[in-house]
């Protein structure tokens, strides 16, 4: 039996633009310890991850997309998100939001957990609000009518689902997350195909996501295919689906 990976999985509440971000930063890094987070969304501690690394691992015989020292989210610093709460409250603007999640069990665990470690706050409200898939997709993707939303992305590579979901101009930009650098990278990564312009690109990418954080990666996962030593051709997409084209019978 043989196993073809590729990672993928970046689990990701994604805010979507709104008053009070600052304070949203701040404590961004606050409920996210690793292992207990880990355990709750899928029974095992996973990989955690701060960056988007996660999705941009080199895989063999490729260069890796961003360099291994690319700049990750800033931790939470709790003091000052307590101190931009108390302000927000005392000018009559306490932070409310609701979190969206797709009504499974593992979501639900996983909201759960965050809102909690939120509510250890003072002066915010956080509701965990679990939709059918079908609901939750409309209201997300379609309607785009969410404030905060638990979301898995599918990547091994920038192109074409990172640039779809975060250039300012694309309709698959569902986050309405508008960085004009954010852009410019993206551009200057997709019209090279040499790997160290990609890097360099992607890197930059990084590096501006991580300053404005419009997405909170918190841990990554695999898709894993197994097959027996017949089977030849065995080759993932971006989205971790088989290319069935290739597939065949090994001689």
């Amino acid at each position: 039996m043989t196993a073809r990976s590729m990672w993928s999985d970046s689990g990701c509440p994604t805010p979507n633009p709104a008053p009070h971000s600052g304070a949203l930063k701040r404590i961004s890094d606050s409920p996210r310890d690793d292992s207990r987070l880990g355990i709750r969304a899928g029974g095992t501690t996973g990989r955690p991850e701060h960056s988007l690394r996660s999705s941009e691992l080199p895989v063999p015989g490729r260069h890796p997309l961003v360099a291994a020292d690319a700049l990750a989210l800033p931790s939470g610093d709790r003091a000052e998100a307590q101190r931009l709460l108390d302000e927000l409250a005392a000018e009559g603007k306490p932070l409310a939001f609701t979190y969206l999640v797709p009504q499974n069990n593992q979501a639900n665990r996983t909201g759960e957990y965050i809102a909690t470690q939120l509510r250890g706050f003072k002066n915010i409200s956080v509701t965990v609000e679990a939709q059918s898939i079908v609901s939750y997709q409309n209201t997300v993707r379609v309607q785009r009518s969410y404030q905060a939303a638990m979301f898995n992305w599918l990547v091994s590579d920038v192109e074409p689902t990172v640039y779809s979901y975060l250039y300012g101009d694309s309709p698959s930009n569902f986050l309405g997350y508008r960085n004009l650098g954010v852009d410019a990278a993206l551009d200057a990564g997709h019209r090279t195909g040499d790997a160290a312009a990609r890097q360099s690109a992607y890197t930059e990418l990084a590096r501006q996501v991580a300053q404005d954080v419009p997405l909170w990666p918190y841990q990554e996962g695999r898709v894993t295919v197994y097959h027996g030593k017949a089977v030849a051709g065995v080759l993932l997409s971006n989205d971790g689906v088989l290319m069935m084209d290739r597939l065949g019978r090994r001689a």
